[in-house]
């Protein structure tokens, strides 16, 4: 059977690996120090992107081959020729909206304001310093993109030198210029605008001064611009500001707005942890493990960033959010370490301890780690590259903590148990005394430096263990409380369904930007005043087209009809920008090939007319045109739904007028952002399924059980689920970056439930009460302080100034809670449900882990005596140990007793498990009757008997404590409070006899 084939296998690993961190904690942590200080050397690599097309554009997008038939049929020439209706480049820019503060930008005084911050932008100079000590300065002019000589002019204000504001017509308005009809396009000029008595009146004002892009005084010049631009102040007008390079500077603020926060975090991380780990009894308070923890996860930090960068990836800002979540999981991991300490029993040795701790918490940490890690995985297969940065450096740092969890904080561990092994304080590092002997010191000495207990007394449980191992245990059992949790449950699916059906898709540009932001004001005015007359889409025809062939003339006019026609997406033939009609309203058809070049020549001479000249595109010699193109205006596509459905649409239109040996293709610049809408859905739900299948793969050779395995799969798609229909309700829409998060909700998901799953698989105990009794006090109280610790160390993200990290607190704080409910709540029912399913699996090893050599009949009978498939207490009078051991003592054999050993060592369903049980047997007979063998089990006296340690008051043999490797009494005289919790046994010492 290969279901929990590699439990066992890294349980020994594990246990020696403990070990051997026992034997050489200074070698260890020397190590560990060493390999920090090494991955260090990849930081001078490194390097940061904020490109947001490579960022959080799809790789393979549609639209980048799109954008290159139209470079490659029309190349822009911003130099030149420049046009932003035909630009394929979004291009280096500055935009400004002069809002009015009154009702109407265009008044007298309103126009002058303007024209003063028109001044004001082409006045501003950049400067220039060169290697020879001298400097130019850069004016407007200098490196706008030209068109016809001169640099692109604001429309309305040239048109304001020929007509007056009041007799304006919108949004196409005809200038007679020297003799010449000109049509000025308004519509990206003015917003807002309403027509009162025949006078136009408008609420908002765009003006672009558009910048050559290849210029290496752009991008200086815009932030030089955007300066003066935020100090001028003005009486009738408000002025909003954008720039080609505002958002990225934004999320770059938003990543530099962060570093405080995660220093905040990091000491109310130390603060809780410290606090948690403290008890009452000083002996065992560990508050150095809490810093220690802590330190160690912050250790992975900058080792995951020097790996990264050594291999070439460079930084996003979205990998500011990754620091938080590496130290939560590292915090995670020191907590069920530290648990599995304080399970083991206090008076084995400091290396016996750590192997069993580490046989327990390190396969915990392990399991949750590759989850962790195998769901970041397959995020970086993702199509977008921040994305793929995020998951490699997150996934880096998981990596690092791991190893810094087992080195590191492995070798803390050691010294903090040999300090608890020479009774010393965990702060001062003085000896300790048990509180019944300081009774005639003062109130001081008896709170802050006492610990541990006399041989005669008994040690009192924690007050956590005790609460989660039995009130909450009877709570779960109670039928009521079923009840609730199920009704709770249920709501819990309905909710989230819900919202699962609401999920919005897209990623708004403005949210991108810190809160309060210019951008934020931007893109407010621009959603309010400047979406009927929206992006311009070019749609481009190649193929051999011979315009004086009447069939080759109506297929482009089929194709100018077959966008006009979708009026929910384009204005109509009135707006739309096409050479053929213009030819044929001034020259008529032409069906001859030599009069219509000579036309055409004569056609692109009129002033009006000489923009077309940049959308045909002749063979040598004029003999066929090999490409040509049309505009159509877009109208109110502001939202990310309609964008991606103009844009789906404008594709599926061009797939239909694929005819003959034409090829017509629709492309916008900003399409490269708008692919993003269509992919990411089926994209996360792809990634959910592949990562929900590794896990289950995962499981099912990790955990020892194929009903465990599968709830494990189903709680993190109920989790998931839960997550996506939330995060709807709470305001996150279904992006790149919340993409980003969700598929990292599979492994954080997982955590919680498989510690609470392995535990009640590997938990002592005959029945399946019994068995949750102990998995809670093994791992009950460590989920809440994994739960609070990883809410604490994003918690100060909800306070952050930028949608990106308030998104990423939200969507894990979903998945914190979520997880332990589940944890706590959903799977402790589904386990006390299907119990037997588990129970049936420890047959499995009595059969198989014992002894292969055991005779037919053992085996039968110990069948019999195992538990039934119910998962109640077993119906029979035998018990598979007694079974077992009555064959011993039949046998006489040195080899089945050092068998049993192994048996009693391997399996928790052991002695100490029926020691455990609910219904302990009242006596069981010895292992061997003969005098040369005895069992470290039920020795009369401890094993290291040839070495005796000296009495101190962490070696009780109180009832309240009674090892199995030093009772002198039956199993069941011990007390009813700690009969349950996890008791430990040497495996070196059970099999070698004495």
């Amino acid at each position: 059977m290969l279901i929990g084939i590699g439990h066992p296998i890294l349980r020994t690993f594990f246990y020696s690996y403990g070990r051997l961190v026992a034997r050489h904690p200074r070698l260890i942590l020397v190590f560990s120090i060493g390999v920090f200080f090494t991955t260090l050397y990849g930081l001078f690599n490194f390097s940061r992107i904020n490109d947001l097309e490579y960022l959080y554009s799809p790789m393979n997008a549609p639209s980048k081959a799109e954008r290159k038939r139209f470079n490659d049929m029309f190349p822009e020439d911003a130099d030149n020729h420049y046009s932003y209706l035909r630009s394929p480049e979004i291009g280096e820019f500055l935009t400004l909206f002069a809002s009015a503060v009154g009702d109407n930008v265009l008044t007298p005084e309103a126009i002058a304001d303007v024209r003063e911050l028109d001044n004001a932008v082409r006045a501003v100079k950049s400067i220039q310093y060169r290697a020879d000590s001298s400097s130019k300065a850069y004016v407007y002019k200098d490196i706008c993109c030209i068109n016809n000589g001169a640099c692109i002019p604001d429309p309305l204000l040239a048109l304001l030198k020929f007509c007056d504001a009041s007799k304006i017509r919108f949004p196409v308005h005809q200038v007679n210029a020297s003799g010449n009809l000109i049509d000025v396009f308004l519509g990206y000029s003015l917003g807002g605008v309403t027509i009162k008595d025949g006078t136009t009146i408008a609420k908002a004002w765009r003006m672009r001064y558009s910048l050559l892009p290849d210029h290496p005084m752009s991008m200086q010049w815009e932030r030089e611009a955007q300066t003066a631009v935020e100090q001028l102040r003005f009486e009738h007008i408000t002025v909003s500001r954008n720039t080609a390079r505002s958002i990225r500077d934004e999320l770059h603020e938003v990543a530099k707005r962060i570093s405080p926060l995660f220093v905040v975090s990091f000491f109310l991380l130390v603060t809780f942890s410290a606090a948690s780990l403290m008890t009452t009894d000083w002996l065992q308070s560990k508050p150095q493990l809490a810093v220690a923890g802590v330190v160690s996860s912050c250790l992975a930090i900058p080792s995951a960033f020097g790996v990264c960068s050594q291999f070439g990836i460079p930084a996003a800002d979205i990998v500011a959010a990754a620091p938080f979540l590496i130290v939560g999981v590292g915090v995670d991991d020191t907590f069920v370490m530290t648990a599995a300490w304080r399970q083991t029993d206090h008076r084995l040795t400091v290396e016996e301890r750590m192997g069993l701790a580490f046989a327990d918490a390190a396969l915990a940490v392990t399991i949750t780690s590759i989850a962790d890690i195998l769901s970041i995985a397959v995020g970086a297969f993702a199509q977008f590259h921040s994305v793929q940065i995020f998951c490699a450096f997150t996934g880096a740092g998981i990596a690092f903590d791991f190893f810094y969890q087992l080195t590191f904080l492995g070798a803390c561990m050691v010294f903090a148990g040999r300090r608890e092994a020479a009774s010393r304080h965990p702060i001062a590092c003085n000896t300790v005394i048990p509180p019944s002997m300081a009774k005639d010191r003062g109130v001081f000495f008896r709170w802050f430096c006492t610990g541990g207990v006399l041989e005669n007394e008994t040690r009192t449980v924690p007050a956590a263990i005790s609460f989660f191992r039995n009130t909450c245990v009877d709570l779960l059992n109670h039928a009521t409380v079923k009840a609730v949790i199920f009704v709770l449950y249920a709501v819990y699916l309905g909710v989230a369904f819900w919202g699962c059906t609401r999920v919005r898709q897209g990623l708004h540009l403005s949210k991108l930007a810190t809160d309060g932001s210019y951008v934020n004001e931007f893109y407010d005015v621009k959603d309010v005043y400047f979406t009927e007359f929206d992006l311009p889409l070019s749609v481009l025809i190649e193929g051999r087209i011979e315009p004086w062939q009447t069939e080759d003339w109506r297929y482009m006019e089929k194709v100018l009809e077959s966008y006009e026609q979708h009026s929910e997406f384009f204005h109509g033939a009135d707006l739309s920008v096409a050479w053929t009609r213009r030819f044929v309203d001034q020259f008529g058809i032409i069906e001859d090939r030599e009069n219509f070049t000579r036309a055409f020549k004569a056609f692109i001479q009129w002033p009006n007319n000489q923009q077309f000249d940049l959308d045909v595109k002749w063979d040598h010699g004029m003999t066929a045109i090999t490409a040509t193109r049309f505009h159509f205006i877009c109208k109110e596509v502001g939202t990310s739904v309609r964008e991606t459905a103009m844009m789906q649409l404008s594709r599926q239109v061009a797939a239909e007028m694929k005819e003959r040996h034409f090829i017509v293709t629709a492309f916008h610049p900003l399409f490269v952002f708008f692919d993003k809408y269509a992919i990411v859905v089926p994209t996360t739900l792809r990634n959910l399924a592949l990562a929900m299948a590794a896990m289950m793969v995962v499981s099912l050779v990790l955990i020892p059980s194929l009903a465990c395995c599968l709830s494990v799969t189903l709680s993190i798609a109920s989790i998931c689920t839960g997550v996506i229909g939330y995060m709807t309700w709470w305001g996150v829409n279904m992006d790149s970056i919340s993409m980003t998060n969700i598929i990292m909700c599979i492994g954080f998901s997982v955590d919680y439930s498989a510690h609470i799953t392995i535990a009640f698989v590997t938990a002592s105990g005959m029945d399946k009460v019994e068995r949750m009794r102990n998995a809670f006090a093994m791992v009950g109280f460590p989920i809440v302080q994994c739960a609070v610790s990883s809410i604490l160390s994003i918690s100060l993200l909800a306070a952050a100034r930028g949608y990106m990290l308030r998104a990423f607190f939200k969507i894990m704080f979903l998945v914190i809670v979520f997880g332990a409910f589940h944890g706590l709540l959903v799977i402790p029912e589904i386990l006390l449900a299907v119990g037997g399913g588990v129970l049936k699996y420890q047959r499995y090893v009595l059969r198989k882990k014992v002894d292969p050599t055991l005779p037919k009949s053992i085996l039968d009978k110990l069948d019999m005596a195992s538990v039934d498939e119910t998962g109640d207490t077993p119906k029979h009078t035998d018990t598979p140990f007694r079974v077992i051991s009555s064959h011993y003592s039949a046998t006489n054999s040195r080899h089945s007793a050092i068998s049993l050993g192994r048996f009693a060592t391997n399996s928790r369903h052991s002695a100490i498990s029926l020691r455990h049980s609910s219904n302990p047997e009242p006596s069981i007979p010895p292992l061997s009757t003969s005098p040369g063998i005895t069992s470290p089990l039920h020795s009369t006296s401890p094993p290291h008997s040839t070495s005796p340690r000296p009495t101190s008051p962490r070696h009780s043999t109180s009832p309240g404590l009674t090892s199995p490797l030093h009772s002198t009494s039956p199993p069941h005289s011990t007390s009813p409070e700690l009969t349950s919790l996890p008791h430990y046994i040497n495996p070196q010492q059970a099999t070698s006899p004495t």
